[in-house]
Parts: C-alpha cells; sequence; structure tokens
C-alpha cells in the first residue's frame, strides 16, 4: 500500500512536470518555432496584425543571445553572419545571400514558412486546433551583428459572426 501510494505521488509529480512542459513557456527560442499571433478579445483582431509583415525582436534578441554563447563554444575567427546563418539552418530555416548592403558580402537573408494555428477564441473557430494559413518568417543577417526578424501571417480574413 505504502508503495502504490510513493508510485501515486511519483506518477502525479511527472504528470504536473509534463503538462508545464506542453503549456507552459516554451523552453525552446521563438526561431523554432512559428510566432504566437494573440486573439484580442476587444479588438476581434491579432497582435500582431495578419496579412502584414510586423518586426519580430523577441526572436532578434535570442538569435543575439544564441550568438553570443556560439562564440563561446567556437573560435573568435568565425563571423557573425555565419553563425547565425548556422544557427538558423539547424533550425530549418533556409538561407540565401543578399545583395543589400553592397559592402556586406557576408549578409543573407533566411527564411521559414511554419502552418499557422487560428486560436480557439476566435469567433467561427471550434475547440480543435486548425491550421489557417502559413507564418512566414524571415531574418535579416549583417552586416556583423545586425539581425532583423519579421513575420507574415497569410491567411484568410477573420469572419465574424453577423447579428440577427
Amino acid at each position: 500500500m505504502v508503495g502504490s501510494k510513493h508510485s501515486l505521488s511519483l506518477l502525479a509529480v511527472a504528470t504536473a512536470a509534463s503538462l508545464v512542459g506542453c503549456y507552459g513557456i516554451p523552453s525552446f527560442p521563438p526561431y523554432k518555432a512559428p510566432r504566437l499571433y494573440v486573439w484580442d478579445r476587444q479588438t476581434f483582431n491579432y497582435r500582431p496584425p495578419i496579412n502584414t509583415w510586423a518586426e519580430y525582436p523577441e526572436m532578434a534578441k535570442s538569435l543575439r543571445e544564441d550568438i553570443e554563447q556560439e562564440k563561446r563554444k567556437t573560435s573568435n575567427q568565425t563571423n557573425t553572419e555565419d553563425i547565425v546563418v548556422m544557427i538558423l539552418e539547424r533550425a530549418g530555416y533556409r538561407c540565401v545571400s543578399r545583395k543589400e548592403p553592397p559592402s556586406c558580402k557576408a549578409c543573407q537573408v533566411c527564411t521559414n514558412d511554419e502552418p499557422g494555428y487560428a486560436n480557439v477564441e476566435e469567433p467561427q473557430i471550434d475547440m480543435r486546433r486548425q491550421a489557417m494559413g502559413t507564418i512566414t518568417t524571415m531574418v535579416y543577417v549583417g552586416p556583423g551583428s545586425d539581425i532583423r526578424a519579421l513575420t507574415y501571417w497569410k491567411r484568410l480574413p477573420v469572419q465574424l459572426k453577423k447579428s440577427p
């Protein structure tokens, strides 16, 4: 009996820990998952807005922090642009050289597409997660440690119920 109570306690702790992992604050950097678009019940819109490019400063900040960690692991010969590209390519991004600014030979633009999921509080959405459109994340890398991140959720506009 004592053993089964102990087992139940361990099971409860393990279940709670797994739920925190599932529903708590994500433990992974923002560039490893699509940006969270939040449904605003006051304005009946998403923040940031859908179908428009929006700055993503949290992702740029996270990348800068990861660059510093990666620099400590590698030799100082590796340039910042190469480190960012390595981090993003590991996360599934496609990176290509960009022509602007002309003086930056190592500057890149990296993109990633993920399905966007409607918030269950949005009208016309049932309680299941519904994939709606695509969230594109674009990261401009360089010159040097300059990083600019943007997202775009391409999807149909929100359909609000009309009053009778």
